[in-house]
């Protein structure tokens, strides 16, 4: 089984959105062999994932919830494929991940787009716009992983 991990700071937003909105497209599209997970770099303790985020991932048929998690060594070790939302965040798994395998860690917007930009994160804004932008990134890039899957990049 091949694992896709998405990092964000908190594990609220967008790397949660990342991992609902892949799952759902390696599901629709039959793909088998392939889990996606997210974390977040900072301790939250839990908390739940905000509904109002939640019904907007709804509105394109995305689940979402559960609680935010930390991520440990032993979650970025099991991944094949760890996609970070902003720089920042490859540094902390540098710390986590064994050093052979620090070529596993890329951004997520740079591993989709090719760009160096950084998806909204929508925290403390809630917005119902900025969420709607949140999510319509992560599901493009979702759709470009699919592609990358599908013609055996990855």
């Amino acid at each position: 089984m091949k694992r896709i991990l998405f990092i964000c700071s908190g594990n609220m937003y967008r790397s949660a959105g990342a991992e609902f909105i892949l799952r759902k497209k390696l599901a629709d599209e039959g793909i088998i062999g392939w889990e996606a997970d997210s974390a977040g770099t900072m301790e939250l303790g839990g908390i739940s994932r905000p509904e109002d985020f939640g019904l907007i991932m709804a509105e394109h048929g995305y689940d979402f919830g559960g609680n935010a998690k930390y991520v440990y060594s032993a979650d970025a070790d099991k991944a094949d494929l760890i996609l970070v939302m902003e720089p920042q965040h490859q540094y902390v798994l540098r710390g986590i991940v064994p050093q052979e395998h620090w070529d596993r860690i890329q951004t997520f917007m740079f591993f989709c787009f090719g760009s160096r930009a950084v998806p909204m994160d929508p925290s403390g804004f809630f917005s119902d716009d900025l969420y709607r932008e949140t999510r319509d990134t992560l599901e493009k890039g979702c759709d470009i992983i699919i592609e990358k899957i599908k013609a055996g990049i990855i």
